[in-house]
């Protein structure tokens, strides 16, 4: 039997490998996932969404709804529609400053914490607003991130952390002057306690200008988690 042999012209081989790579790129750079793709997720199969995502930060991109802000004039709360639903996604932004200039009906993009689907609602928190110029780009370590992670499996934690330096950025509450006139404990809540993580500044000065409610970056050792609290030494402003 003959062996049939084909001839290809170079130009139409070169076409067909340039659009094989730039099939394979396209699918290493898709655009930014959804908000209502990520519902859609969890409202079609629940168990399987909850497995891949609760707990894990997403970033995704969505049209601002409704903003509801806090009592405390901290933090807020922002919806995002799918199809008839206005409130499918809540985010909880815990810095509500974050917000300004995002006008409702606006697609922003940010990056949250899943927390959980209940009531027909996916439940993100730990919201900041993403880097439009690399919104899937690693942010700052949170300190409500951090808090969890040892209230969540303090073993795991401590072995990860304690004893290490790291750098996060949290919402500054309270400030406490010390005796001693040179250091100060900073106060930073998570959720409804107000003194989740204790930051122990030995230089005082260094907090001039940061004032209550002001989110700011922090570089501090990891001492211990006790009595629900975790306590934070040699803190200083990051530069």
């Amino acid at each position: 039997m003959g062996i049939l042999i084909f001839h290809v012209p170079v130009a139409l081989l070169c076409l067909f490998v340039a659009s094989s790579i730039a099939s394979a790129q396209d699918r290493d750079t898709h655009a930014l996932p959804s908000a209502s793709a990520l519902y859609r997720e969890f409202e079609d199969d629940p168990i399987t969404a909850i497995d891949r995502y609760v707990g894990k930060a997403v970033t995704l991109e969505g049209v601002r709804g409704k903003v509801i802000l806090d009592s405390e004039g901290i933090s807020a709360a922002v919806h995002i529609a799918d199809r008839g639903k206005p409130n499918a996604l809540i985010l909880s932004f815990p810095d509500r400053n974050e917000l300004a200039g995002v006008k409702k009906g606006q697609t922003f993009r940010f990056t949250c914490m899943v927390k959980k689907f209940e009531f027909g609602n996916v439940w993100l928190e730990d919201c900041a607003i993403a880097n439009s110029a690399g919104g899937e780009a690693p942010r700052l370590l949170s300190a409500n991130v951090l808090y969890r992670a040892f209230e969540e499996d303090e073993v795991n934690a401590a072995n990860r952390y304690a004893g290490r330096f790291v750098t996060a950025e949290g919402l500054c509450g309270n400030v406490i002057l010390l005796d001693d006139g040179k250091s100060a404990a900073v106060h930073v809540p998570d959720r409804h306690t107000p003194n989740a993580l204790i930051l122990s500044f030995p230089n005082r000065n260094e907090l001039s200008g940061v004032s209550k409610g002001q989110r700011f970056v922090f570089t501090c050792g990891v001492r211990k988690f006790e009595y629900l609290k975790l306590w934070l030494e040699d803190c200083h402003l990051w530069r």
